[in-house]
C-alpha cells in the first residue's frame, strides 16, 4: 500500500481495511475536512477508486502542505528542497544531526520561508521528530522534540510514491478552515458522486496538532454538520472514539465498532488495541 507523505499518531493503517469496506466502490469527489495525513485518500487513490480529492485542515503547516503538493511545479520543488535536508542529514553524525533539527524547526516556525520550503521542513522534521509526533504550541508553533532517528524514514521516496496521487487533489485555498468554513467553501463539489469522510481528533485523546482544542462543543458541531450532509444525500463517514457521548451524537447514523491501536502513550505497555467507531449514514 502506498505510504502517505506524512505519519500521525491518529494514522489508519491499523483500521484502513475496515473504513474502506465500508465506502463505496466509486467515489467521483472523496473530501476530507480533517486531512491530516490524508491516508484514507491515498489508500482510495492506490485502489482506484475515487477520481480526484479535495483535502482541507485545520492546522495551517498541514493545509499548507496538501496544497503545495498538489501544484506539480511545487512538488518537484519540494523534492528537490527534502532530497538536499535528508542527505545532509543522513551523512552528519548524531550532534550534527540534532543541530539540524532543531534549525529546521526554527525556519518551519518563521514567515520567512516559502510554502514550499515549510512543505519540505514539515515532512522531514516528521521523519526525524520524537516518535513521529506531530505538535504545535499555543503560539502554532511546531515544537514536537528530535527523535535522535540515524535515517529520516524514507521520506524521499514516500513524496516520490505519492506524486500520481497529488495529481488527482484540487488545489482549493482551505488552509487553517474549520470544518465548517471548509463545507461551505467546498459544498459545490458535493454532487451525486462526492463522499466526505471526517477524522476529528478524538473525543478524550491528544488534540494538540493546532492552537484550537476540538472540545465537546465542536464534536456537537460536527454531528450536526454529518447530519446535513447525510440529509442532502451526500454519504458522510466519521471515525472516533467508542465512547457514550459520542454514541449520543450519532445515535441515528449507522455506527460500527471496530479496533485500532494506541501509540500515543510514553510508556509501551499503556500502547495497545482500542475501541474506536466508524460512523456513517
Amino acid at each position: 500500500m502506498t505510504a502517505p507523505v506524512v505519519r500521525f499518531l491518529g494514522s489508519k493503517r491499523v483500521v484502513m481495511d475496515s473504513i474502506l469496506h465500508h465506502m463505496p466502490k466509486k467515489i467521483d469527489t472523496f473530501i476530507e475536512p480533517f486531512a491530516g495525513s490524508a491516508s484514507v485518500s491515498v489508500a482510495l487513490h492506490a485502489e482506484g477508486r475515487a477520481k480526484r480529492f479535495i483535502l482541507g485542515d485545520a492546522s495551517p503547516l498541514i493545509a499548507n502542505l496538501h496544497a503545495v503538493l498538489a501544484d506539480p511545479c511545487l512538488f518537484a520543488d519540494v523534492c528537490g528542497e527534502l532530497t538536499q535536508l535528508v542527505e545532509q542529514y543522513e551523512h552528519a553524525d548524531a550532534p550534527k544531526q540534532e543541530e539540524l533539527f532543531y534549525a529546521a524547526r526554527r525556519l518551519l516556525n518563521t514567515q520567512s520561508v516559502s510554502a514550499t520550503s515549510k512543505a519540505a521542513f514539515l515532512i522531514f522534521l516528521n521523519h526525524t521528530t520524537y516518535n513521529g509526533l506531530m505538535r504545535v504550541n499555543s503560539a502554532g508553533l511546531f515544537n514536537s522534540p528530535w527523535g535522535k532517528r540515524a535515517k529520516a524514514g524514507g521520506c524521499v521516496m514516500k513524496l516520490e510514491g505519492c506524486r500520481e496521487f497529488y495529481k488527482r487533489v484540487l488545489t482549493l485555498s482551505c488552509e487553517g478552515m474549520d470544518f465548517e468554513s471548509f463545507f461551505d467553501k467546498v459544498l459545490v463539489y458535493m454532487d451525486s458522486g462526492a463522499v466526505v469522510y471526517c477524522d476529528p481528533p478524538y473525543c478524550g485523546t491528544f488534540d494538540g496538532y493546532t492552537t484550537a482544542k476540538f472540545s465537546a462543543d465542536d464534536h456537537a458541531r460536527l454531528a450536526i454538520a454529518c447530519g446535513y450532509l447525510r440529509d442532502i444525500s451526500v454519504p458522510v463517514f466519521i471515525s472516533n472514539s467508542d465512547t457514550p457521548e459520542v454514541r449520543k451524537l450519532y445515535e441515528d447514523f449507522t455506527i460500527v465498532p471496530i479496533l485500532g491501536r494506541s501509540c500515543v502513550s510514553q510508556d509501551s505497555d499503556e500502547r495497545g488495541a482500542v475501541k474506536e467507531l466508524l460512523i456513517y449514514g
